[in-house]
């Protein structure tokens, strides 16, 4: 229970089970909406056509600046009790640390 409390991405997760809302469930569903996997695509892409770590190196940073704003965003999603959004952002995350 406490590594899923202290992971930020667990913790989102687990606070949408209490809700009533199940990610994992959400995957087979249309749940992302056009635009967010089309960058998910596109980063996929990108990551495929790197030649060096210069390279691999600044896209990793990025994807950390990314996730920072992204659990910003979930948590004033949670704040605003916008539940949808939150889903929808934590289950983004969970797409980039899969692919």
């Amino acid at each position: 229970a406490y590594s899923r409390l202290k992971d930020p991405i667990l913790r989102a997760q687990h606070m949408l089970e209490l809700s009533g809302i199940n990610i994992e469930s959400m995957k087979h569903d249309a749940f992302l909406k056009a635009e967010d996997l089309e960058k998910i695509w596109d980063e996929q892409e990108a990551l495929e056509n790197m030649s060096n770590a210069s390279d691999l190196e600044s896209m990793l940073q990025g994807k950390k600046d990314q996730k920072s704003e992204l659990l910003k965003e979930i948590s004033h999603a949670f704040n605003q009790k916008d539940l949808d959004s939150a889903a929808r952002m934590a289950e983004m995350i969970s797409s980039w640390i899969s692919s």
